[in-house]
């Protein structure tokens, strides 16, 4: 491939990128952004319950790997288990349900401490639709089994039916544990707690393998810094400009992305409307996890198409946009070390921006917030599809090729691909605290587009990225 070649960028050859062009641009990116935004403050207490599910989960398995006692494991215990609690509290005050005052009433006799006991009494307010005596029934059972008195024999497999049809998730396996405990079944009891630290030890491989690749990745980055220039000094494999009706066709088909995720976010609030008319079974979540899919793949159809029509007139072919075949396995290394050079950049970003906004939180990913309140395998599964494989082509063809290239026809390299990556920054719905992450994400992902001339470098690394996300959340959200 031809190497890029920066031109002159002065007079009236600016790839016809007229002030009326960027005025529908910017306006595109803002109106997509403001609905963004709407939608987030909208489910905001959606994506906090999902938070406090989250945080909770993670605090209380580590808390239940760390050791008991006086010394730095048993602090490490008590802090991660009195962080458990909070999340616990704030979440059954968010989202009152006897589910929440559980899981709240585990953490808490968890931490050792007696607030357990009120907590439990608690029950009693959050289902006016269930018999008093019913309620009083499951209170009696957990001063039972998180009591001192032991357990008869025949009293386990009703009280083990009845924690079972609780949809404790991870908690289930605390309260059995206790439950055999408090009948002299040792083994069973060792079982359950097994089972309660089986993922916690994952994720304390997890935490291992990221430390591995934070060390990994600083050397990448030593080894980046040293061997790659920048994209004007040459030497990258990145095909030449694009001629300026090309540029204006990349730059016009980005915008139709832009109004069909602008018109998908307004009918929206409808579809899911009638989705949940009548949410009898798990069909709810399942239809629209589909629905979610099926848009996100055919938000890029109107510009593929688009940029199909104009391909004789403006004599775009797919090599422009680095959609190659050659050389796969380079391309694949090159996303693996790239990724790994931009992971220590990544986590620097993070904790400057935790610094900078102390607690003010992020807002969830829409998929995110899906996967933590679905109960269902099969909607955490195609979700995980859909960030892991979906959402990196879709967005690094639309983002890192089409408009990348789009802009490229008009400003030096560079600042292509930076104003690309405050684009996509600036469109997904962490706003305001995601951008620098998000920001610093996407200029790694158009380094390796750039780099490697090929669009599987930029793809794989995204998908690298999310991959990583949602293993942590299948670790924390499961049972």
């Amino acid at each position: 491939m031809a190497e890029c070649v920066e031109t002159s960028t002065g007079g009236p050859a600016r790839r016809r990128f007229t002030a009326a062009g960027g005025v529908i641009l910017a306006v595109a990116v803002g109106a997509v952004i403001w609905t963004g935004w709407s939608h987030t403050r909208g489910g905001q207490k959606q994506t906090e319950v999902a938070r406090l599910q989250l945080e909770a989960l993670d605090r209380a398995r580590r808390g239940y790997l760390a050791e008991p006692g006086s010394g730095p494991t048993g602090a490490l215990r008590t802090r991660y288990l009195a962080d458990a609690v909070q999340a616990l509290d704030k979440l059954a005050q968010l989202n009152p349900s006897a589910g929440s005052v559980r899981k709240l009433m585990l953490a808490e006799h968890m931490a050792g401490g007696p607030t357990w006991r009120a907590t439990a009494l608690r029950l009693r307010g959050h289902d006016v639709r269930r018999p008093l005596l019913e309620t009083d029934a499951e209170i009696a059972l957990w001063a039972q089994v998180l009591g001192d008195d032991p357990i008869p024999a025949e009293g386990v497999a009703p009280a083990r039916s009845q924690i079972r049809g609780m949809g404790l998730g991870w908690f289930e396996h605390v309260a059995l544990s206790r439950l055999y405990q408090r009948a002299g079944m040792a083994q069973a009891a060792a079982a359950e707690a097994n089972g309660a630290r089986f993922t916690a030890v994952l994720m304390g491989l997890f935490d291992t393998g990221v430390l591995v690749a934070l060390m990994a990745g600083v050397l990448a980055l030593a080894f980046t810094i040293r061997s790659w220039r920048m994209p004007d000094t040459g030497g990258w494999r990145l095909p030449e400009r694009l001629s300026p009706d090309a540029a204006l066709a990349c730059r016009t088909a980005f915008c139709v992305y832009l109004g069909g995720i602008l018109l998908v976010r307004l009918a929206a609030p409808a579809l899911l409307g009638l989705l949940n008319a009548h949410p009898r079974t798990e069909a709810g979540p399942i239809t629209m996890g589909l629905l979610s899919t099926i848009l996100l793949a055919l938000s890029a159809a109107p510009p593929v198409a688009l940029l199909a029509m104009q391909a004789r007139r403006t004599g775009l072919r797919l090599a422009d946009f680095g959609l190659t075949g050659a050389r796969p396995w380079r391309d694949a290394g090159l996303a693996v070390t790239g990724y790994l050079a931009i992971f220590p950049v990544l986590t620097v970003t993070i904790l400057a921006t935790s610094r900078l906004l102390g607690d003010d939180p992020t807002p969830l990913n829409p998929a995110i917030t899906a996967f933590a309140g679905s109960g269902s395998s099969f909607v955490r599964a195609m979700l995980l599809c859909q960030a892991v494989v979906l959402a990196p082509i879709v967005e690094e063809f639309m983002f890192r090729a089409v408009l990348f290239r789009g802009l490229q026809g008009q400003v030096r390299t560079r600042w292509a691909m930076v104003g690309s990556a405050a684009v996509f920054a600036a469109l997904h719905p962490q706003l305001p605290a995601g951008f620098p992450v998000l920001f610093v994400l996407a200029c790694g992902f158009g380094l390796l587009y750039l780099r490697s001339g090929n669009l599987l470098a930029s793809v794989l690394a995204h998908a690298l990225n999310n991959a990583g996300v949602f293993v942590y959340l299948a670790l924390v959200a499961g049972t």
